[in-house]
């Protein structure tokens, strides 16, 4: 997911050192905190529903598998 996110720029991971200067130019600059924000909104819909798809598309093999061994 961090990387889902980082490639989507919207992260930033930063370390103890630049914490501080990095909050202070988001609180600083609304339009990038609010860019930031949406881009963290949009990456998470994006990702909505996909471990009910996995699941379903498990279900599907599992079934298929099952009437394999069964035929074998």
């Amino acid at each position: 997911m961090v990387s889902l996110f980082q490639s989507r720029d919207a992260l930033r991971i930063v370390g103890p050192a630049e914490l501080p200067l990095v909050l202070m130019e988001l609180l600083a600059n609304d339009s990038e905190r609010q860019a930031l924000g949406r881009r963290a909104a949009e990456t998470l819909d994006s990702q909505r529903g996909a471990t009910q798809g996995t699941l379903a598309q498990l279900k599907i093999l599992l079934k298929e598998n099952n009437r394999e061994g069964a035929s074998a």
